[in-house]
């Protein structure tokens, strides 16, 4: 491969599973979060190096990422850095809840971006969603932060045709933004894996121990297949429920299939106010910080992170997000969900149909994977997404 980086040519995919990156979505109900609020993700403590040996025959542009990051931060976004010790990956993402008569609804951005080691961006995934016409607005200026002024009016106009690069739809992932000269064939980009060693059998004990009541499993709630263990909190009880048959429900679940844990979740959910779904998942940071030392950061974060508003945020080499759904629909229900992946290969984009070697963008049929967390079925971000 000619450096230590991890890059591999067509036909090395990952054999570990890829999970999909949920954001926020929209839904209303009482309050529990407050006025506007921004996502409080803060840089880790411990940030990558500037990865050496990742060049490629796109246009260099030294320190891009940093003035990317300087521009969002400046536009209220919260910046982190993945611990990765070979790519620099970075999120920036923002997050609010706002009152519509009288009610709350959320909005969440966020774009992930992969840089080369002379800072050029060369990959971009974008995702917004959520209520009213702030998700487009801010769409609009996660593209401007990476684009050139006369791109960056072509994506705001909707337009096709790049000069920086290409622009990909995959619907269910967001948008992606590729630079010219870049192609996932030749230049994958592949996170290290951020498991543990620690796997969910070692882990029920203690779990156990903190009077949390635990099954192991073989699929999530929507039928995906995973191996996992989940623990849910038999004294956790609410003043007013949504109506489900199950109840209120504080549930931790450590998803390992074999290699050790790869996956945290914890969900609060069933309330109707959305206080009181963040009160299910803070009352279980201290069980799954028990579980490894190695949780502790993503603990903090997600104590801290618990304002009502939706967050995501690399903590670690974690990818994280904070999901926030103030009401349920016909077919979902309210819930606060956090839940912390290992990054994915090129961020999960996929490239079938696109010709890296053109200009004009392509758009691609989504993927088999779980849907985005929303009105919908929760994501819980568990089973591989092809």
């Amino acid at each position: 491969m000619g450096s230590h980086l991890r890059f591999r040519r067509a036909g090395a995919v990952a054999t570990t599973a890829l999970l999909t990156f949920a954001l926020v979505a929209c839904g209303s109900d009482s309050s529990g979060g407050g006025d506007d609020q921004s996502g409080s993700g803060e840089p880790s403590s411990t940030p990558s190096p500037t990865p050496t040996g990742m060049t490629g025959p796109w246009k260099a542009d030294p320190g891009q990422a940093d003035r990317v990051q300087e521009k969002l931060t400046a536009a209220g976004y919260e910046c982190t850095r993945s611990t990765d010790p070979d790519l620099d990956l970075r999120l920036c993402s923002i997050g609010k809840t706002i009152k519509v008569d009288g009610q709350d609804q959320v909005w969440e951005a966020a774009m992930r971006f992969a840089s080369d080691a002379q800072g050029t961006v060369i990959l971009a995934n974008l995702r917004t969603g959520g209520y009213g016409k702030d998700p487009d607005a801010q769409e609009k200026i996660l593209a401007a932060a990476v684009l050139p002024e006369s791109d960056a009016a072509i994506y705001a106009a909707e337009g096709d045709t790049l000069e920086w690069g290409k622009r990909i739809k995959n619907i269910d992932k967001g948008t992606y933004l590729a630079i010219k000269g870049w192609a996932p064939s030749q230049f994958a980009i592949v996170p290290k894996l951020a498991g543990l060693k620690t796997t969910k059998e070692k882990a029920l004990p203690g779990l156990q121990k903190a009077k949390l009541t635990c099954r192991f499993s073989d699929s999530n709630e929507w039928g995906g297949k995973r191996k996992g263990l989940e623990c849910n909190d038999p004294t956790f009880k609410v003043k007013d429920e949504d109506g489900s048959i199950a109840g209120a429900r504080s549930q931790l679940v450590l998803v390992d299939n074999g290699n050790g844990i790869e996956s945290v979740i914890i969900d609060g959910s069933h309330a109707k106010v959305p206080a009181e779904n963040a009160r299910g998942v803070k009352q279980l940071v201290p069980a799954m910080t028990s579980v490894d030392p190695a949780l502790a950061e993503l603990g903090a974060w997600t104590t801290k992170s618990l304002n009502g508003a939706p967050h995501s945020a690399y903590v670690g080499q974690w990818l994280v997000t904070l999901n926030v759904v103030p009401r349920g629909g016909l077919v979902g229900w309210p819930y606060v969900r956090m839940t912390a992946i290992n990054e994915q290969l090129n961020f999960d984009l996929n490239p079938e149909g696109v010709n890296f070697e053109d200009l004009p963008s392509e758009s691609v049929s989504p993927s088999d994977g779980m849907s985005p967390g929303g009105d919908s079925s929760p994501s819980e971000s568990e089973t591989p997404a092809g």
